[in-house]
């Protein structure tokens, strides 16, 4: 009997040390799987005391969670939890780990902190802290709570080992207290948090992959909102944005990014730019290499906002900075920009005085299309270089800007293209010959500058200049088209007095299919162009299309002209005048002759309306590879100080002779001119 007691009693013994293990002191009661709750009124099954370091608590509680199977989440009762050191958090390999809270919730950083720069009041565990245990770097989510840096009241911090002086908002940006800091950790997934009072950024996340950041009230944070570094795949979308210091949402040196449905603006004459796509990269340097040939930037509505609405800019300070303009592309839609740009104070820095526009842009290739840009300051979109000091590479880059309205373009005392000319162009390129423009298809209205400043576009094909796009109410920012068949106000279908001239005016190869059925087989110029809630418009015939786009060529071409409508009859013109059932039926490939031909083109069908007539204009160009050639030549003979006197003589009268063929072939020509 002894012996069985004393047994048992080793038993029991032992099953309290591994309780003790696996359920540590501190916990105040058995938590229930999966949910471990965290309360500051005794109610919990982890109690923070009432001090300034209730990270502890909801530290026990993660760690708790990490360390038992079956359990997953970590709850946070309705309090204000005060914390003076950072709360760390991981994942499960196969159970996603939830920090969560509850309405009434607050997590706030103590007045008292002094904190290092680049420390987080949230961070990911690092390697070292999951070393040896089931716990992985990422996995998890954040969700449902109050993250308060409590700026107003912080006002110290450690630079090196001095503290120094803070003095929110005036020092922010300098990477101090981010709220949510998270560095190389996957599936990371932060909603329904409101985060304010940051003197950095809201949420940091660097060479980290798949970030889903969406559905959050973001205000008054001291830098960016979001700030994506080296990562892949990041999507933040439904947020509410207010910018202070920087920029709403932020992408450097990032790939595979889609910023969506979210409504940004400012605080006062404060922050930066509402969104800002940024290629900085670094072929050199240790922590890799990132394309950025995958971004979208589509249906957010960004608003008064001092500089641009959007920013997009390639830099490079070579040659740990140096990329190729091929490893750029940006893809810009469905957005509402108005009102920014606008700040003409006279403490601008100096970097920042051109930084004005609806859209401004350099060192990438973009397509930028179905925009409104309404009301900005400068330029509807601003071809502009950040500093000379970093530029981009030298490129080129392509810039295509289709179907989009720029409108009301106004006055920015800080930026003109020469003397006392006033701004407020629609699209204005102050960097010579580093990008190549397609303007096609927009609506340009009543903008106080030339509606192309600086440039001649490559091609300039179906453009509307002076021309009211008839919006449903710009005064309140309604920017839906005005029709007479139907125009969606948010609740119902109206019928307005008159039809917008954007309505089936956009490019004809630009896909519609997500307008409402009764629409004229292209798309509307605008944000809501191939939308739902595209304006309606009469039946119409699909307008042809041509398999060769608008532009210069070296050589003669055939073209061919294709309809979606089935059945329908396509007739053209040559020679400038409008198509009618009198023209040319098209029935075989057209051929594009020197020097220039511009066709005209109309579907017709029975039963419905007539396609819009499109325009395709073609210039045959011989002389296009000439400056590729004077330049080999030109290389060719840089190349020649080492060689041979023999050589370079040879050369040299290689090139007399091409030089005096092509004065004779000129001669020739002007004879026949005349």
């Amino acid at each position: 009997m002894k012996r069985n007691v004393k047994c048992f009693l080793s038993a029991a013994v032992i099953l309290v040390m591994m309780l003790t293990c696996i359920l540590p002191a501190y916990a105040d009661s058995t938590p229930t799987a999966p949910i471990v709750y965290v309360a500051t009124d005794g109610s919990g099954d982890f109690n923070c005391d009432g001090g300034d370091n209730d990270q502890v608590e909801i530290q026990q509680a993660i760690d708790f969670v990490l360390a038992n199977k079956g359990y997953t989440t970590i709850h946070l009762k309705a309090g204000t939890y005060v914390i003076d050191d950072t709360i760390y958090i991981a994942g499960k390999k196969d159970e996603k780990v939830i920090l969560e809270g509850e309405e009434g919730t607050v997590v706030m950083l103590s007045p008292s902190a002094c904190w290092p720069a680049n420390k987080g009041m949230i961070e990911n565990k690092t390697a070292a802290m999951v070393s040896g245990t089931d716990a992985i770097l990422g996995n998890f989510v954040i969700r449902g709570f109050k993250l308060d840096g409590n700026g107003p009241n912080i006002k110290q911090a450690l630079s090196g080992s001095n503290v120094i002086a803070i003095d929110y908002p005036n020092t922010n940006g300098k990477n101090y207290y981010n709220l949510i800091y998270l560095q190389t950790c996957n599936d990371i997934e932060v909603y329904n948090m409101y985060l304010t009072h940051g003197c950095n950024d809201g949420l940091q996340v660097k060479t980290c992959t798949n970030v889903e950041y969406h559905d959050n009230i973001i205000d008054e944070i001291g830098h960016d909102g979001l700030y994506a570094y080296k990562c892949d795949y990041v999507n933040a979308y439904n947020n509410l944005i207010y910018i202070q210091t920087n920029s709403g949402l932020r992408a450097s040196s990032t790939n595979h990014v889609k910023f969506y449905n979210n409504v940004i603006s400012a605080i006062g004459n404060k922050g930066g730019p509402g969104i800002e796509i940024q290629k900085e990269n670094c072929i050199n340097n240790a922590n890799g290499y990132h394309q950025m040939t995958d971004i979208e930037v589509f249906n957010n509505v960004i608003y008064d906002v001092k500089y641009a609405g959007i920013w997009i800019f390639g830099n490079a300070t070579a040659p740990q900075y140096q990329f190729q303009p091929e490893d750029t592309f940006v893809h810009v839609y469905n957005n509402i920009i108005y009102n920014c740009g606008y700040y003409e104070g006279a403490n601008d820095a100096a970097s920042n005085i051109g930084l004005k526009g609806g859209i401004v842009i350099d060192g990438f290739n973009a397509l930028i299309e179905n925009n409104v840009i309404d009301g900005c300051g400068a330029a509807g979109i601003n071809v502009h270089e950040w500093l000379s000091t970093r530029p981009s590479e030298p490129g080129p880059y392509t810039l295509t800007i289709r179907n989009n309205i720029i409108s009301n373009t106004k006055n920015n005392s800080l930026v003109k293209a020469s003397g006392d000319e006033e701004s407020g162009y629609g699209i204005y390129y102050e960097l010579g010959k580093r990008h190549d423009f397609i303007v096609e298809y927009n609506c340009f209205y009543n903008n106080n500058g030339a509606d192309f400043k600086n440039f001649t576009p490559v091609s300039a094909t179906g453009n509307l200049f002076d021309t009211d796009p008839c919006f449903a109410d710009p005064e309140n920012h309604d920017y839906h088209l005005k029709s007479q068949l139907g125009r969606w106000n948010g609740t119902e279908w109206v019928i307005d007095d008159v039809t917008s001239p954007c309505i089936d005016a956009g490019a004809p190869d630009s896909d519609y299919t997500n307008e409402p059925a009764d629409n004229g087989g292209r798309i509307n110029i605008g944000a809501y162009g191939n939308t739902a809630e595209a304006s309606l418009s009469v039946k119409r015939a699909a307008a042809p299309v041509a398999s060769l786009p608008s532009g210069t060529y070296e050589e003669p071409l055939t073209t061919t002209l294709t309809t979606v409508t089935e059945g329908a009859v396509i007739y053209y013109t040559t020679d400038g005048t409008e198509p009618t059932t009198e023209s040319m039926v098209y029935t075989e490939p057209i051929k594009i002759e020197p020097f220039k031909t511009v066709i005209k083109a109309v579907a017709y069908k029975e039963g419905v309306f007539p396609s819009n007539v499109v325009t395709y204009e073609y210039i045959i160009d011989p002389t296009v590879g000439l400056d590729e050639m004077v330049d080999q030549i030109q290389e060719l003979m840089g190349n020649l100080e080492d060689e041979s006197a023999y050589k370079q003589i040879v050369v040299y009268k290689i090139i007399r002779q091409i030089t005096e063929v092509f004065n004779k072939l000129l001669d020739a020509m002007k004879a026949i001119i005349k």
